[in-house]
């Protein structure tokens, strides 16, 4: 019996196997794969990977390597989605077995780099873990996208020590875009670098040839969606350290093609929901920007402004006299005046205060309002509140006046401000207070929401628990430090609020460092 008639036995003894075996059995006799359905066969976003996976993943293997079948990288789709989220997840997100079933299963799949399928070819790039491997394929590829894809890839998995790797990258040459990824590879292999290329990519960016590059040279010919130049400023910006990125951001909207500066502008954005430190980085160019004639670029700066709260003080002035312009996006939720004011506010200008209970509270009397994840958006009444108990005695009658009409509901605001906060105050009974609050020393550079949202909450919980009973445990200490010291939101959230709730979060474990006796801090509520 061979290993994949070993896997389908295997895997048929699994309790709950039963829809997985069907499923793989059907690709095996000939329906097309669905390459994301088939991953999330064995991974949920929430659970994490399915116990079900080690035993399955020879047979989907077998499957992306038989010719014969059709849809064929659709399977390897579902391959390389799982075996990137193994590597990216913390090990309780996945099986103890699947760490061994990868490392049995890995040099089998590595053949599907030079398959004569150019699908199966482009996924099976995020399967290599050799940086020899794409440096051999690199010399005998001729696809240009696939030498996109490969540059890519050379630059995840080699080291900064790697010659050879590094002179593939610095001798790329050709059509701009190539230019493009090989710097983009770069910046992954050498961060530290990375801030010497940021003339370079904004350079390349703005080079005359570099559209029809994209459009020639992104994507395999029959894929459907084709990115523009515009599709590539985030992930760009992605490769970059948080105030590097920024800075590439910010030299980018202040150059270029009208198109390119918007998408530089949302790339920003982008960035400051992950990365606390790119927010001085973007300071300066968001308030250059409150004079563009463009309305798309004053829309976005304007909210670029009122995200970093106090430290857009210098523009208070230009900021109060666009309190009248309605003008914005007609893809964006909000006006250039409704972010405006909302920018005053968290600065904690009084001029902002008149009819700001009004203007927040419109997101609630309209019909409708339609926007997108992610994107700069008006904020939800309480979110906005919250974080103005100074202005608390201006508010008050704004707030019980829109209550009354029942437009909205002023009591979490009041419970807020008067330190009372909807999160519970003590960890879950039983639980070792030190053990809990030391998982914050666990956390991760990479966002990770699903899993982290009630861990490291509840960490944080403990953390002001303990702070309530004196200076806190060396061991806590050290993981409140580790927290601190990641370039990343600690929050659950992705818009406006990862923002908001870092801040308060921020400023909750500082105080606990220097010894004060902290409460959890009312967070925003998710919409």
């Amino acid at each position: 019996m061979g290993v994949v008639d070993r896997a389908w036995e295997r895997l048929g003894q699994q309790p709950g196997s039963t829809e997985l075996v069907a499923t793989l059995q059907r690709i095996a006799t000939g329906e097309p794969a669905d390459g994301y359905r088939l991953a999330h066969a064995m991974y949920a976003d929430r659970e994490g990977m399915s116990a079900l996976a080690p035993d399955a993943l020879p047979i989907v293997l077998a499957l992306a390597c038989d010719s014969a079948l059709p849809a064929r990288d659709e399977v390897v789709l579902a391959l390389t989605m799982l075996v990137e989220c193994a590597r990216s997840q913390p090990v309780e997100r996945f099986p103890p077995a699947w760490p061994s079933a990868w490392q049995a299963c890995r040099a089998a799949a590595e053949p599907l780099l030079a398959d004569q399928d150019p699908k199966v070819r482009w996924w099976a790039v995020d399967l290599v873990e050799l940086p020899g491997l794409l440096l051999d394929r690199l010399r005998m590829e001729t696809e240009p996208s696939m030498r996109i894809r490969l540059l890519l890839r050379l630059g995840q998995v080699a080291t900064p020590t790697d010659d050879q790797a590094r002179a593939a990258l610095t001798a790329a040459t050709g059509a701009p875009l190539l230019r493009l990824t090989a710097l983009r590879g770069l910046n992954r292999l050498d961060p530290d670098g990375s801030a010497g290329r940021v003339d370079g990519l904004v350079e390349l960016f703005n080079d005359p040839l570099m559209p029809a590059s994209v459009e020639l040279m992104w994507n395999p010919a029959d894929q459907e969606y084709r990115p523009d130049l515009s599709d590539l400023v985030l992930p760009t910006a992605e490769d970059l350290p948080g105030a590097v990125a920024a800075r590439f951001t910010a030299r980018l909207a202040r150059s270029g093609d009208p198109e390119l500066r918007v998408a530089a502008l949302d790339a920003a954005w982008g960035v400051l929901t992950m990365r606390p430190s790119a927010g001085p980085e973007l300071l300066t160019m968001a308030g250059e920007l409150l004079d563009d004639p463009d309305p798309r670029i004053r829309v976005r700066a304007t909210h670029l402004l009122a995200m970093l709260g106090k430290a857009a003080a210098p523009f208070t002035d230009k900021l109060f006299a666009l309190l009248d312009d309605l003008s914005g996006d007609e893809w964006l939720d909000g006006t250039i005046a409704d972010f405006a004011r909302w920018a005053l506010a968290r600065i904690g200008d009084p001029r902002a205060l008149p009819g700001l209970v009004w203007q927040l509270t419109a997101v609630n009397r309209e019909q409708g309002r339609s926007w997108t994840g992610g994107d700069p958006h008006r904020p939800d009444p309480y979110d906005a509140l919250i974080a103005l108990p100074e202005h608390a005695e201006a508010l008050r009658p704004q707030m019980a006046v829109w209550t009354t009409g029942g437009v909205f509901s002023a009591a979490g605001v009041l419970a807020a401000w008067d330190g009372r906060n909807v999160i519970p105050c003590q960890p879950p009974a039983g639980s070792d207070l030190e053990s809990v609050a030391c998982r914050l020393g666990e956390m991760r550079q990479r966002y990770q929401p699903w899993h982290e949202a009630s861990r490291y909450r509840t960490a944080m919980v403990a953390v002001a628990t303990l702070s309530q009973h004196g200076p806190l445990p060396p061991k806590v200490r050290a993981a409140v430090e580790h927290a601190l010291s990641l370039d990343r939101r600690l929050s659950k959230e992705y818009d406006y609020r990862a923002v908001l709730d870092d801040e308060r979060v921020r400023d909750m474990l500082h105080r606990a460092l220097r010894g004060e006796a902290v409460r959890m801090p009312a967070l925003s509520v998710p919409l």
